[in-house]
């Protein structure tokens, strides 16, 4: 079906030409929707030669008048509409074999003429008119083609036939190429708002206009003469072809075989009936060119390429296709062979035909399956098969309620999902803010992090490095992939429930980290802190020399250098207490440390 594209046309192609030489006309038609109350909306279509048979480069008039009679034939009105540069477009010709190559020196345009005016109401009705000279002198079906000119009408019946009415209006641009020799079927049918019944035919072409006053202003007024055939052609014998060229009375299909290469003019009347009365009948106008179209086939195949069929013909294909002439690989599908065993480890459930590639952990070499691959069963390297022992079902449970959007949440790990990083996908079906999983896990430890919509946001803790780095070990190990991850142990035949964490936090899930001294031993012990800042106050001897030394005080207190029945040994670096010494508390004949945290003990105890 030929279509229309839009078409830049320069201001330059809309100037008037006047002179007797101008042979750019291709025909058009004039239509109108009737908006009520005596007001119109006139649409007059052109078509011009924009090819090399327009020698004088001929462009659009930037004005159409159009006249408008009464039933008598007489003029009551004289219109002019304005051009608009949006309104030019370049018609595509598409014929009906998509082999063809059409020559490019066919070049035709169209312009479009659109205005609303007031005609009034008439009970005989009015008939509009538009003329313009001359055609192309290479038509070879009308006597003096370049001295004949194109009248477009088109009429509105009075109110004694119809108190509303709109003619039909064409669906598609006009035939403007046909191939020499192929048969072609095209759609020319129209459209009617009001429901009329339409009838088709093929029809002459009117004379209007002349080389001595191509454009009349006003136009004149009906009847109008038909033109002038050349032997051997007439208004339903337009073009050289066998089968004779024909149109569908009911559905505007024009079809026919043209045999004889030119250009042809040609016209389709479409009458309006309503209730078996005919309304009137608006014409289309327009020049055919039949040539030897070019053949396209670039992979030499013996079909052209706009009759390719595409597709996959490899037999062993799912989608293979007996019909296709195309043959392309990348267009073959072979996702419906896998492994439909379902006890081996690259099962595929949605596999319809048996590929054989199905492959089988070794119970022997202590191989397990993880995401559709065989790995080895024995993860925490102690020499004893993990899968021996039964896998138990372990919940994981993440709160991410701190975030206010939320896409995608998983949890990876290698005997989670064999660092997949996102195929097991939590979910969080009550809205809570938790989202879960539950992934059956073999007998030991195992090694995971929770990921936050995508690679954006991964729980590895790096927000805890620095001034948290040494409290790492309270939910992170280290780890020979990421360097850390959370760890859970699993143990007996469970199932296992773990706590709700919360995404890159070290600390039981929302609660707040209080940094302070942990020692109970210090000055300054803080009972309520959970993480130790390094701000112990711890009194003691800071003399490597003295009796009572305190290594990690940070505190001054008295030092002692004597005690009865021992003495300092410099051979071993320490008191020697071979009798009785009062200072060697736990009685192991030396006076050290273990002694003086012994008498740190007994600080704050009662007496008696």
């Amino acid at each position: 079906m030929p279509y229309v594209r839009s078409w830049m046309v320069m201001m330059s192609m809309c100037l008037v030409f006047t002179d007797a030489f101008a042979t750019h006309m291709k025909g058009g038609e004039l239509t109108y929707e009737d908006l009520g109350g005596g007001q119109y909306l006139i649409r007059l279509v052109v078509y011009r030669d924009c090819g090399s048979n327009n020698a004088n480069g001929t462009g659009f008039d930037d004005v159409a008048p159009i006249g408008i009679f009464n039933s008598s034939g007489q003029l009551i009105n004289s219109i002019s509409i304005p051009l608009s540069f949006d309104n030019i477009e370049e018609i595509a010709y598409l014929t009906a074999d998509s082999c063809t190559v059409i020559p490019a020196s066919l070049c035709v345009q169209q312009a479009t003429y659109e205005q609303q005016v007031e005609l009034g109401v008439y009970a005989g009705g009015l008939t509009m008119s538009y003329q313009r000279c001359c055609r192309t002198p290479a038509l070879v079906n009308l006597m003096a083609p370049d001295d004949t000119g194109v009248t477009l009408t088109a009429t509105i019946p009075g109110t004694d036939m119809a108190t509303i009415n709109s003619s039909p209006a064409f669906t598609a641009p006009p035939v403007v190429a046909m191939c020499l020799g192929q048969p072609f079927a095209m759609n020319q049918s129209a459209t009617d708002q009001d429901g009329d019944s339409l009838a088709y035919s093929l029809c002459s072409p009117l004379l209007g206009g002349s080389p001595n006053q191509p454009v009349p202003n006003p136009p004149n007024g009906p009847p109008y003469l038909a033109v002038s055939w050349a032997a051997g052609y007439s208004a339903t014998n337009p073009i050289s072809s066998s089968p004779p060229i024909t149109i569908d009375a009911v559905t505007g299909q024009l079809s026919g075989t043209p045999n004889q290469a030119g250009e042809y003019a040609m016209a389709i009347c479409v009458e309006e009936w309503r209730d078996g009365v005919l309304l009137g009948t608006v014409f289309r106008d327009f020049h055919a060119s039949v040539f030897l179209c070019g053949y396209v086939d670039t992979d030499g195949d013996g079909i052209c390429d706009g009759q390719e069929i595409p597709g996959c013909l490899d037999p062993a294909a799912c989608n293979y296709d007996s019909l296709a002439t195309d043959y392309d690989l990348t267009l073959c599908d072979y996702s419906c062979y896998g492994c439909m065993d379902s006890s081996a480890c690259n099962f595929d459930l949605t596999a319809t035909i048996e590929s054989g590639t199905c492959i089988y952990p070794d119970i022997e070499l202590c191989e397990i399956c993880v995401n559709n691959e065989i790995v080895d069963g024995d993860y925490d390297q102690d020499g004893i098969c993990d899968y021996a022992e039964p896998a138990v079902p372990t919940t994981f449970r993440l709160n991410v309620e701190q975030y206010e959007y939320v896409d995608y949440v998983s949890i990876t790990g290698f005997t989670i999902d064999n660092w997949c990083f996102g195929c097991v996908e939590m979910s969080d079906p009550d809205e809570d803010g938790i989202y879960e999983v539950t992934i059956p896990l073999l007998q030991g430890e195992h090694s995971f992090f929770f990921i936050v919509n995508g690679y954006g946001e991964i729980d590895a803790l790096w927000e805890c490095e620095g001034l948290f780095s040494s409290f790492l070990g309270a939910c992170f190990e280290e780890d020979p992939w990421w360097g850390m991850a959370r760890k859970v142990s699993v143990e007996g035949s469970g199932p296992i429930v773990l706590d709700a964490v919360c995404f890159a936090e070290c600390s039981d899930c929302g609660s707040q980290i209080i940094t302070g001294c942990t020692f109970q031993g210090a000055l300054n012990f803080d009972s309520a802190a959970s993480f130790d800042d390094g701000s112990c106050q711890i009194e003691g001897c800071m003399d490597p020399e003295a009796l009572n030394f305190v290594p990690f005080a940070n505190v001054t207190a008295t030092c002692i250098y004597d005690a009865p029945g021992c003495f300092w040994d410099p051979v071993v670096g320490d008191w020697d207490c071979s009798e009785f010494c009062p200072s060697d508390i736990n009685q192991d004949g030396l006076v050290g440390v273990p002694d003086l945290l012994i008498l740190l003990g007994e600080f704050a105890g009662g007496c008696g």
